[in-house]
């Protein structure tokens, strides 16, 4: 899918009402409850922000970006999903802090990023963390430097393959227990949790526009 084609869709896309938690739950391991009931029961609860960055490769085909978290024996550790980290209190906005933890953990300054807009907040039950996803845009093919205490790999992805990614069922470790979730390949690699929850509305906010 060439960029230029896939910027006019997704900008007109991100002017539409968004699918929400109901196109998330596609992606949510049985049982998962809501994010108001979590955020009901953790009023207390922390807050994070991710982007999910679109940009041109060297052909001009539209790409983003996963990050392997170093394995580093934390919560998320070794796991896939977006650059992004905790809101600080110096941080403007979650946006702002999304950009931040972006340049911090793949070192893409924010002069080449443009905000194409939010997608819907969701509750993190393992870590206790409400996560406000963003979708930004780049015009060029970044110069990723990314920071090697926390980052293992980059996983530059084709957006046209991630809309075509097809549903799996995985098992996988967490720190109560091993879940059932469902999950989409990404090479040799399980897209699954809170990211997999995000691309799922962003798949099918894309696709409600490719159909009209």
């Amino acid at each position: 899918m060439r960029f230029d084609d896939f910027h006019n869709l997704l900008i007109a896309a991100m002017q539409e009402p968004l699918p929400g938690e109901d196109a998330q739950c596609l992606m949510a391991p049985l049982g998962r409850p809501s994010t108001g009931s979590m955020l009901e029961k953790h009023p207390n609860h922390r807050k994070s922000a991710v982007l999910m960055l679109v940009y041109p490769d060297a052909d001009g085909i539209a790409h983003t970006v996963f990050m392997e978290r170093a394995h580093d024996g934390s919560l998320h550790g070794g796991q896939i999903g977006f650059p992004g980290g905790g809101i600080e209190l110096y941080d403007a906005s979650p946006m702002h802090a999304a950009l931040r933890e972006f340049k911090e953990e793949v070192g893409v300054d924010n002069s080449q990023i443009q905000i194409a807009g939010p997608l819907t907040p969701l509750f993190i039950p393992a870590s206790r963390f409400m996560v406000y996803p963003f979708v930004g845009v780049s015009h060029q093919t970044p110069d990723f430097t990314p920071d090697p205490v926390e980052v293992q790999s980059l996983i530059h992805t084709p957006i046209g393959e991630l809309l075509q990614f097809e549903i799996e069922q995985g098992s996988f470790p967490t720190s109560y227990g091993t879940l059932q979730a469902p999950c989409f390949r990404l090479n040799e690699h399980k897209l699954w949790g809170a990211t997999a929850m995000i691309v799922s509305e962003f798949r099918i906010l894309l696709h409600k526009m490719s159909d009209r």
